[in-house]
């Protein structure tokens, strides 16, 4: 078994598929993200990155992945989209809460 299915093996262990979904059920960072230990990189990463990289490809600098569902934990490459930093910001439910609580 070559480190690289290894990895892949780890990664869809901690999955489970619900209606189209790939649910993460190992660690989540304090911020409710996927958390991944990746054994070719030495150490934690973004699971939802992890697997648009692996199978989809490269981010593209300067770009984040973008759950496209309303799932933060779902690391479905399908549902995992990258945008600029910029487009992200504007879209995500942090700003949506601070564009809130600013009018109050």
């Amino acid at each position: 078994m070559t480190r690289w299915s290894s990895n892949i093996e780890r990664f869809m262990s901690y999955v489970e598929m619900k209606d189209g979904h790939w649910l993460w059920t190992g660690a989540l960072s304090d911020r409710g993200y996927p958390e991944f230990y990746d054994n070719e990189f030495g150490g934690r990463v973004r699971a939802h990155r992890w697997s648009y990289e692996h199978f989809i490809g490269p981010i593209p600098e300067g770009h984040d992945v973008h759950h496209s569902c309303v799932y933060r934990h779902c690391v479905c490459p399908l549902c995992l989209e990258p945008l600029t930093r910029m487009a992200h910001s504007l879209i995500s439910p942090e700003m949506e809460a601070y564009k809130l609580r600013a009018k109050t």
